[in-house]
């Protein structure tokens, strides 16, 4: 069966979580897009690691490895040596995140619906309105039963026999 109901309190719910998931996942972006790798080897494996620790479903995360040119910090004052050079290669890992929207909806389809189980054999004849109508009613029904064995109003009745209780309880439930 699918709500309506909750279907907006799922999209609700979901478009919060998302949300935090997202700023999550782009702070994680900086922290990441901040380290520089002396190698591609370095700098592709850490890519991977950080996919394996946010592999996020509702998102689509790629990284690219890029090679770039980053000035060289002196350590000492001085003179600069002869075979000095002023830039030095790293590699950074870009990352692009997407919302999955695809795999949005089907978590939304997923948080709007419940399931019923019934011993009702005909399908064609009892639709899930129908199915569902009935359990209502059925708890309904069921939250009356309390009354019913209140022990101060069961207590004073005394049958003998067993075909007495039997339709004493019969009469009972066709008062409910």
């Amino acid at each position: 069966m699918r709500s309506s109901l909750l279907k907006e309190q799922a999209e609700k719910r979901i478009a919060q979580d998302l949300d935090t998931t997202e700023e999550d996942l782009m702070d994680a972006v900086d922290q990441l897009g901040d380290c520089s790798f002396a190698s591609e080897e370095d700098a592709t494996e850490a890519a991977a690691e950080w996919l394996a620790d946010h592999d996020e479903h509702c998102f689509e995360i790629d990284t690219d490895v890029v090679e770039t040119d980053e000035k060289k910090s002196r350590d000492s004052p001085g003179r600069l040596p002869k075979d000095w050079e002023p830039y030095k290669t790293v590699y950074k890992i870009t990352v692009t995140v997407q919302r999955d929207e695809e795999a949005i909806e089907t978590r939304k389809q997923r948080k709007s619906c419940f399931v019923l189980i019934t011993t009702l054999t005909h399908t064609d004849e009892w639709s899930g309105e129908d199915v569902l109508g009935l359990h209502k009613y059925q708890q309904t029904v069921e939250r009356r039963f309390p009354v019913l064995k209140y022990p101060k109003w069961v207590g004073p009745v005394f049958l003998n026999r067993p075909d007495r209780v039997e339709a004493l309880g019969y009469v009972l439930i066709l008062a409910l």
